[in-house]
């Protein structure tokens, strides 16, 4: 299998990359802030389709690398308890992405435009139908104002990302991954997460489990050959519950009422881990430049960076920048030993994320999951360890709704 070819890397000084790293981290966390304070859930919502459409295409690619190693010709093993002899990761072909950005130019941008329009059309004219024909039962002003521009730009971001993914399998998966996603958020809004004494409409479990059965049927006529479709299969799995699952539980926080304390939280949960990671590096930076050298790694086949020094460093990080965090917002619900105990589970939980998504490039043998975000690589390198954490914070939500 041929692997398009990255474009090559610039060379750019360490101050240079810092500078550009700084800069891009303060535009897209200050965006972030502003649309969960001030904007509405249609905004927050589509946000979260962005979010999912851009994570799933890069997926694709590190998809795309890790088939290619793994089904590389290699020796066959002569027993079942003699491992085959495959070559170390060092040794192999190494691409700094994932996703190349080569892809991307203006002719095909055009073309990607003009399909896009003509996608978010049709499927804002098939919903308008449904909500005539009272199929859709919502009032007007949380049809117009909230679903149909989350549909819109649902529509728009999913067109683009199936266009520049690698194979038509992986187009069909990011499309039916933002068909459930967009089931999901139907059902929040009949069902809003935060009534915690409502009935969902339709199990998420269910629409999870539907996806996967309907993408083992993709791979299954689309695969030249058994292992390609058992390992396409599993690959698909992954993503499924890694991305479009673990992102349907960060949508429940934003896909709420601006004064909600599920709101609130989702800023909570964004401090804290963006202050834990910092925190990390921080910590991990100083205790070099003190010269001390016992680091105890946390895994190191997969991060040699990440050590047990810099997770304490990030939990401590992590803890100050929730107390702040939770007194400007007042909440004050929950006594400081629950406060103290989820934010250090989920802190922990985020190093977790960030050590699943090294294993994965790691697999696909590269160091980013693509250019997007200049200075930090991908949206996949970004939102690890959040999508990790939020399983925590989503129990505590649900803990404080329960108290109420």
């Amino acid at each position: 299998m041929d692997i398009p070819a990255p474009p090559s890397g610039t060379g750019e000084s360490l101050c240079r990359n810092f500078v550009k790293r700084l800069v891009a981290g303060v535009v897209l966390a200050t965006a972030v802030v502003l649309v969960f304070v001030l904007c509405p859930r249609a905004t927050t919502s589509a946000l979260m389709a962005t979010l999912l459409a851009l994570c799933m295409y890069e997926y694709s690619w590190l998809v795309v690398h890790i088939k290619a190693l793994m089904l590389a010709p290699s020796p066959v093993p002569s027993s079942l308890g003699q491992p085959a002899n495959l070559p170390p990761l060092s040794s192999r072909p190494h691409a700094h992405t994932a996703a190349p950005l080569a892809w991307i130019h203006a002719p095909r941008l055009v073309v990607v435009a003009l399909v896009s329009i003509a996608v978010v059309v049709a499927t804002a004219a098939f919903f308008l139908g449904l909500f005539y024909v009272d199929t859709i039962d919502v009032t007007p002003t949380l049809f117009y104002y909230t679903f149909l521009p989350y549909v819109a730009v649902s529509a728009a971001v999913t067109t683009s990302g199936a266009f520049f993914s690698p194979n038509v399998p992986a187009a069909v998966s990011i499309v039916v991954s933002q068909i459930s996603f967009l089931i999901i958020i139907m059902d929040s809004l009949l069902c809003p997460y935060d009534d915690v004494h409502c009935s969902y409409v339709i199990d998420t479990g269910f629409v999870l489990t539907a996806q996967s059965f309907v993408m083992c049927a993709v791979h299954l006529m689309a695969a030249d050959d058994t292992p390609s479709a058992y390992l396409s299969m599993l690959l698909d799995q992954l993503g499924v519950v890694y991305i479009v699952g673990l992102i349907q539980i960060l949508s429940n926080f934003v896909d709420l009422s601006a004064v909600s304390v599920g709101r609130k939280n989702v800023l909570v949960l964004l401090f804290t881990v963006w202050a834990a990671d910092s925190g990390s590096y921080f910590t991990g930076h100083l205790l070099r430049n003190i010269g001390y050298k016992r680091f105890h790694p946390l895994a190191r086949h997969l991060s040699p960076n990440k050590d047990i020094e810099g997770t304490v460093g990030g939990v401590v990080f992590g803890l100050v920048a929730m107390f702040i965090a939770t007194n400007i917002l007042h909440m004050t619900a929950t006594g400081i030993i629950a406060k103290v105990a989820v934010t250090t589970a989920a802190i922990l939980f985020s190093r977790c994320g960030d050590l699943f998504e090294s294993l994965i490039k790691r697999a696909a043998d590269v160091k980013d999951s693509s250019h997007l975000i200049p200075g930090h690589g991908g949206f996949l390198d970004r939102v690890d360890a959040l999508l990790f954490a939020s399983i925590l914070f989503a129990l505590y939500n649900i803990h404080l709704q329960l108290l109420e």
